[in-house]
């Protein structure tokens, strides 16, 4: 029907706030020098049945590294940090007062003002080629591997996949400097994972390799896959 409604109450909420710097984790990194960092900053789902405004706002870093960002609504809210000129996300890791935060997001309180946070940012424009050395067997000519790149200080991101191909060579994209740890896993789709001989699955799954990435003449990776032990080392 067609009728006023009385008796409407709406509550506003002053917005809290959120500033600190962006750390480069790697001083040297070409990409990044360049200062052309942004953030994005946006609200995480809330508990079901809480209601709660959208946020979403971008802000561009200042040259000197710093930057503010208002207007966040109480609860948790996740962050990101880019360069324009690369691929990926380049949070490697979020400090608050000198101490490191556990995954990607900040906690805030309603009205909240955050002055002591710290990103630490990487571009990950690295590649990382490298083999499979097989030994003590061999694959079967119609099982295919992934081979995966996980940073071992904790860093943000997921690890980054690439497929090896026939000669056992692969190359990993997206990575930023660090330490790396390679793992192996078989691709699901060419082979049922339970047909697979137990020793040789073992072994796959077993194999890990620590690496370390750099931007100074990085030399290709090579992983000896042991299947005669059920293990690689």
């Amino acid at each position: 029907t067609n009728s006023d409604v009385h008796g409407i109450e709406i509550k506003l909420r002053k917005g809290g706030s959120i500033e600190g710097v962006v750390i480069l984790d790697d001083p040297t990194d070409p990409a990044m020098s360049e200062k052309k960092i942004m953030c994005l900053f946006y609200s995480v789902e809330g508990r079901p049945g809480e209601l709660r405004s959208p946020y979403f706002k971008r802000v561009e870093v200042a040259p000197n590294g710093s930057f503010k960002v208002e207007g966040t609504p109480k609860g948790r809210v996740q962050i990101k940090t880019f360069n324009p000129n690369s691929s990926g996300s380049s949070l490697i890791r979020i400090e608050r007062g000198g101490a490191p935060l556990p995954g990607d997001s900040i906690e805030i309180g309603a009205g909240e003002h955050i002055s002591n946070l710290r990103l630490v940012t990487a571009t990950p424009n690295l590649s990382l080629p490298g083999a499979i050395k097989v030994v003590g067997g061999t694959l079967p000519p119609d099982l295919a591997l992934y081979i995966y790149a996980s940073r071992l200080d904790g860093a943000r991101g997921g690890a980054r996949p690439a497929q090896v191909d026939a000669r056992n060579h692969f190359v990993i994209q997206y990575l930023s400097p660090g330490e790396y740890e390679l793992r192996l896993e078989i691709a699901d789709y060419t082979v049922e994972t339970k047909n697979v001989d137990p020793q040789l699955s073992r072994a796959i799954s077993q194999a890990r390799q620590k690496v370390v990435v750099s931007r100074n003449n990085q030399q290709p990776a090579i992983m000896t896959l042991d299947l005669s032990r059920g293990g690689a080392k």
